[in-house]
């Protein structure tokens, strides 16, 4: 497995995923996805980028209050990473559990309520983790409605990754 994942390097480029989105989520065309800003093709370990990328455009539709609405994504380039946003218009996060959104089978809701089994947000932060990465969230619905995902992964070449720097993606 990890060699699969060091052999993955490629380009990515946030418009043209936003268009693979669009056709994963087709049949959920109630909901708009939105590239605000791109910021252009860059190198990046394909598989655990895009698999973050899914979960969080999933958890924004599915955990949304409304029946519509839309998800803003945004890339922007650094000297040494790429921030990635996923911004929504649902009902937020309460501070009071943002910390345990990335714990493992941790939900906010019954299973009754959303489909889930509370994997999601902990594969999102573990896979932006062994990228070398970090997630964050903004959120705060006592202000205004919608949640903010912030994915920071660094500019690295293929060469610069080692196979123990992306541990545990097989486990």
């Amino acid at each position: 497995m990890l060699s699969q994942i060091d052999g993955e390097h490629g380009s990515f480029n946030l418009t043209t995923f936003a268009d693979e989105l669009r056709l994963y989520f087709n049949s959920n065309s109630a909901f708009e996805i939105r590239v605000e800003q791109d910021c252009g093709s860059f190198g990046a370990y394909l598989t655990p980028l895009k698999t973050i990328l899914i979960n969080l455009v999933s958890n924004a539709s599915k955990h949304h209050d409304r029946s519509s609405g839309t998800i803003r994504i945004s890339s922007e380039r650094y000297p040494n990473y790429v921030e990635i946003t996923v911004a929504d218009d649902g009902p937020g996060i309460p501070k009071q559990y943002q910390d345990q959104i990335f714990v493992l089978f941790q939900t906010l809701k019954s299973r009754d309520e959303v489909e889930g089994s509370g994997l999601g947000l902990a594969l999102v932060q573990k896979l932006a983790r062994s990228l070398g990465g970090s997630v964050s969230v903004v959120s705060n619905p006592d202000v205004a409605r919608g949640t903010v995902f912030t994915v920071r992964v660094p500019l690295n070449t293929p060469s610069a990754k080692t196979p123990n720097d992306i541990q545990g993606l097989a486990a």
